[in-house]
């Protein structure tokens, strides 16, 4: 008798995932985000290697593309936004940029992590808000 399953095994693929196995969605679209990140990084240096060559760093880029293109004018980190008086509004979503690299891995991370947490010269993302994502904080009555 005929096996009647299907039994053709998967072939592998060359093209970068752009998406972890993981049942937490937050952890996916935190990872796809981040591969969005660096293609753009990467795209933006190749386009831009004479500026690079004079010192440019990848984030100034990355804020001037957001500020041209996204019509982006002040960009500031949720904590930079509260210290003037401002909250992100909710539902914002966030410009990234490279945030300053860790020095030394923490002993326990996630073990469904990315390879990247592997590097110790790992750049973490920093998520910036423009002005037009917040609102004056509210002083509360008593």
């Amino acid at each position: 008798m005929k096996n009647t399953k299907n039994t053709k095994k998967a072939e592998p693929t060359t093209a970068t995932p752009t998406a972890i196995v993981t049942d937490d969605p937050k952890k996916a679209r935190a990872y796809a985000r981040r591969v969005e990140l660096r293609e753009l990084s990467n795209k933006l240096v190749k386009d831009n290697k004479d500026k690079v060559d004079e010192g440019v760093r990848v984030n100034e880029l990355l804020i001037q593309y957001y500020m041209q293109r996204q019509g982006a004018k002040e960009l500031n980190t949720f904590e930079q936004w509260r210290n003037k008086g401002f909250q992100v509004r909710k539902g914002s979503v966030s410009f990234m940029v490279w945030g300053k690299p860790l020095k030394e891995q923490k002993d326990q991370e996630d073990p469904d992590d990315t390879q990247d947490m592997e590097n110790p010269n790992y750049f973490p993302v920093c998520h910036l808000f423009d002005i037009s994502q917040v609102a004056p904080i509210q002083a509360k009555a008593n």
